[in-house]
């Protein structure tokens, strides 16, 4: 079955009519929603899983008062190894656990799958870093066949080689193991090689974007595996941790490019809407505008979620992944040169691995509470049993940047997005959601060093944003920072936009083939194969 796209959470007419009357979003916007006969009081860590940090101190008390604003930048659908499997301090030396080379970094990367056909499929640099439609794929089945090396395992192997096999005999096909490099991306690697990278971040569930997004705030996805909507009834028993911050009176706002309705944190729309939602949740949601103009007045909150425009510049398939590199710059750049820089922290990851190829298994981490998954929505062909949210998803580019943070410094303790959780309990002295929060790693005790002199109190300089051929920067998705330049169609062949997301490509890639319209067919589609077609080195 064919996943549905990462971001359908951009309500359909009828969620928005429930949201508000005649289509408004008044109820998102500080009213509030309640069934009749449902509790009008929800108090957020009234079970919590495990204490909070300073027994001594109330909730609440800022315990790390050097990072006075947690900004946290989440992007879209790429493994470790897609996106920087190929980083490099020096251009010669991998910079952190990325991908298998021979003599030099300038030649093709070593690592290969079995190709369902007897033979193998190499790892290959993409020709492009725009990105095929619906291909890789991520879904909940998909990723235990790209771990497990089969759709139809019986048993997790025991011999490490065997795992992280199955990437191209999944519905991702052989673009699985196609990588991006550090021309194609130069802010990214320039962020990751001179501030931390973390090269065993995991995303936290074998799962698509909801699910894991639904870990970052909450330490749990309920069993929920798939990108549709929850109802607002459908909350975690302690909440969110943005409803934390709410009761203890924490700042903190969700930055999005569109609706409010679209942001990054509706995801648990319970939070906004339903028995256990908290009146005014909808007044911490701002258009990315702000993030920029709180940015240069150093009035950034105590936390931050800041999300990319998920039609152009979230690095999903079949976007364009220079518009995710652009996007980048201007917000972490933004952050390093407002005047709260000196006690800013900014922890930027992608929420799943976009079912590209990574060479590290996942991490058992045990699961996060009693949650299942749901069996309306797995069609998992193998062994019942095995599937489960003991285990992370695939690893993902991440990292941290702030005045603090070590220089050119890979951390290869294991994270996932509930570290992020971790991150925000530890600094607020909040107890813990789940299992999985609870024993989670604080990205700060590794990356960052608190007691000596900040080593970029004066920001460094990065890579300038990404250009395209004609020498023209590439759009962010920012505001109206979204038109095509000379360089860049809308769609190959039919020249029909594709709504919601992916409608901006390199032209030369995307050529009209006369009289075909078959995308199969095209220029791109035809550099594509013959990259992963390539006979193995």
């Amino acid at each position: 079955m064919s996943p549905r796209s990462d971001h359908q959470w951009k309500f359909n007419r009828r969620q928005a009519l429930q949201l508000g009357a005649a289509g408004s979003l008044a109820a998102v916007a500080g009213a509030r929603a309640i069934p009749a006969g449902a509790s009008t009081t929800f108090t957020p860590l009234s079970h919590p899983a495990a204490p909070r940090p300073n027994l001594k101190k109330p909730i609440g008390t800022d315990l790390m008062p050097k990072i006075k604003h947690i900004v946290v930048v989440m992007l879209e659908n790429q493994s470790y190894d897609s996106v920087l499997g190929t980083l490099s301090v020096d251009g010669v030396t991998p910079h952190g656990d990325g991908l298998l080379w021979g003599a030099s970094q300038s030649a093709r990367a070593l690592n290969t799958n079995p190709n369902g056909s007897g033979g193998t499929a190499q790892s290959f640099a993409m020709p492009t870093t725009a990105q095929l439609d619906s291909q890789p794929w991520q879904t909940w089945d998909a990723t235990w066949t790209q771990f497990l090396g089969s759709p139809t395992a019986q048993s997790i192997p025991t011999d490490p080689s065997k795992l992280n096999q199955g990437f191209v005999v999944s519905q991702s096909g052989p673009v699985a193991m196609g990588y991006f490099t550090p021309t194609q991306l130069p802010f990214l690697n320039s962020l990751a090689s001179t501030f931390p990278v973390a090269d065993r971040w995991f995303c936290s569930a074998p799962a698509q974007t909801y699910p894991n997004r639904m870990f970052m705030m909450a330490g749990t996805s309920l069993g929920h595996l798939t990108t549709s909507l929850p109802g607002f009834e459908f909350m975690p028993p302690n909440g969110t941790i943005l409803q934390a911050l709410m009761q203890h009176n924490i700042p903190w706002k969700n930055y999005h490019c569109g609706s409010i309705t679209g942001a990054g944190s509706m995801i648990w729309v319970g939070q906004a809407l339903g028995s256990r939602s908290m009146p005014g949740f909808g007044n911490h949601l701002y258009d990315i505008s702000s993030y920029f103009s709180d940015a240069k007045n150093g009035t950034l909150p105590a936390v931050s979620l800041v999300d990319p425009n998920f039609g152009f510049s979230s690095g999903e398939n079949p976007q364009d992944l220079q518009h995710a590199d652009a996007f980048m710059h201007d917000v972490i750049n933004a952050a390093m040169t407002g005047p709260g820089w000196k006690d800013t922290l900014v922890v930027w990851t992608f929420d799943e691995h976009g079912g590209y190829y990574d060479h590290v298994p996942p991490a058992k981490l045990g699961r996060p509470d009693n949650s299942v998954p749901d069996p309306s929505a797995t069609y998992w062909a193998g062994n019942p049993s095995i599937p489960s949210f003991d285990y992370t998803g695939m690893r993902v580019p991440s990292g941290v940047v702030s005045p603090y943070a070590k220089p050119n410094y890979v951390s290869s303790v294991t994270y996932d997005h509930t570290s992020i959780m971790r991150l925000i309990e530890d600094k607020w002295n909040l107890p813990s959601f789940t299992a999985r929060d609870a024993q989670a790693n604080n990205p700060i005790v590794d990356m960052l060093d608190l007691s000596a002199t900040p080593a970029f109190k004066t920001p460094p300089t990065l890579a300038p944003k990404v250009r395209d051929r004609n020498n023209k920067v590439v759009s962010t998705g920012i505001g109206a920072d979204t038109a095509p330049t000379a360089d860049e169609v809308t769609w190959p062949d039919t020249n029909k936009p594709v709504t919601g997301k992916g409608y901006l490509r390199r032209q030369q890639y995307y050529t009209n083939q006369a009289g075909t319209p078959n995308v199969n067919v095209t220029p791109y589609y035809q550099l594509l194969e013959q990259a992963w077609a390539t006979p193995p080195v």
